[in-house]
């Protein structure tokens, strides 16, 4: 099975995502799915899957091995610019341009919790 460690990611502006071999200098996958640029990707921390965040305001889950799309995560009203995951792999987190930042449970692929941002003329000591 291959690592994380043994892939590398190359994000181009357009909607895909080239999965390279660094050693060899091999292709292994181009993904594509997003209808907009990438803005982030994150391997779970197994190596076996890949996220990534676009500017279609979705973030998907990628197998690693076979390059097939797993899973396609809506949510986000605006581009959605992070994705990580927790260190054991059950959580992972969205951040897009809507001011929201949502927690996933990867075991059931819902949103766990939401986190959202107060518009600049709510913050305490925001200019007028």
């Amino acid at each position: 099975m291959q690592k994380a460690s043994e892939n590398r990611l190359s994000l181009p502006s357009e909607p895909c995502t080239l999965l390279t071999r660094p050693h060899a200098g091999t292709l292994l996958h181009t993904l594509r799915g997003h209808s907009d640029r990438l803005g982030r990707c994150a391997f779970h921390p197994a190596g076996l899957h890949l996220a990534t965040a676009g500017f279609d305001a979705t973030w998907r889950l990628w197998d690693v091995a076979t390059g097939a799309e797993l899973l396609c995560q809506e949510g986000h009203s605006r581009a959605v610019y992070a994705v990580a995951f927790q260190r054991d792999g059950a959580l992972a987190l969205s951040g897009g341009l809507d001011a929201h930042a949502r927690v996933w449970d990867m075991r059931t692929v819902r949103v766990a919790a939401e986190l959202a941002s107060l518009p600049l003329t709510q913050r305490r000591g925001a200019a007028c």
